[in-house]
């Protein structure tokens, strides 16, 4: 029986559909997606979600490529507040009806230190979550088994909550591989539907478990 539920953010609670270099495109940077790939799908943004490296740091070389001007944290403000736009506020709604059906909800991302206290505060995480599990505290990633340790560990002595009564969403096959080795139920999520028949399922169907869904 699913008794807690694990959001991913990027491509779950916020799913772009533009991306912050198109916008800088328009504004005539030079090319900005080609470079700042760069940054945004290497090893480097990922041991920076690790909390081997800083983000503010790592960032200059690619800004001074693309012209940019202002200060990093401009920078990383200026995308951050792009990205808000695409919020899905009314997923989390949905995440308080879950809440009050008796579901614990955390989050579980992958998230350097700087744009996790922009998140804290815009997805007010405080109050619609019962607690998050970032890769930058845990010094791990997702891929990573000493994430899964220390979020299991921490749910299970917070909330008596077994991996087996957990359900993982995230949009990266990755990701809910490594969660499902720890006997984690899993949801890939490719589009809002998916995410619309995941929480009707568990509005509706609590004593149901992930797999007859697709019965």
């Amino acid at each position: 029986m699913i008794k807690a539920v694990l959001w991913d953010i990027d491509g779950v609670l916020i799913r772009q559909d533009t991306y912050f270099d198109a916008k800088l495109e328009e504004e005539n940077y030079t090319n900005p997606t080609e470079i700042l790939r760069g940054f945004r799908t290497t090893d480097i943004n990922l041991k920076c979600d690790q909390g081997v490296l800083d983000p503010l740091e790592e960032i200059i070389p690619f800004l001074g490529r693309i012209g940019w001007t202002r200060s990093n944290k401009e920078y990383f403000n200026a995308q951050y507040e792009f990205e808000s736009n695409y919020i899905d506020y009314s997923l989390i709604e949905e995440i308080q009806n879950l809440r009050e059906k008796g579901y614990k909800c955390f989050i579980a991302s992958n998230q350097n230190y700087y744009r996790k206290d922009f998140l804290l505060s815009r997805l007010n995480i405080q109050d619609n979550f019962d607690g998050f599990f970032f890769s930058y505290d845990a010094k791990a990633l997702k891929t990573e088994s000493r994430y899964w340790d220390i979020l299991i560990k921490d749910i299970q002595q917070q909330e008596n909550i077994r991996p087996e009564d957990m359900l993982f969403l995230d949009d990266m096959r990755i990701n809910l591989d490594k969660a499902s080795h720890f006997g984690i139920h899993t949801w890939e999520i490719k589009s809002s539907a998916d995410i619309n028949y995941c929480v009707e399922k568990l509005l509706t169907q609590k004593e149901m478990s992930p797999a007859g869904w697709f019965d």
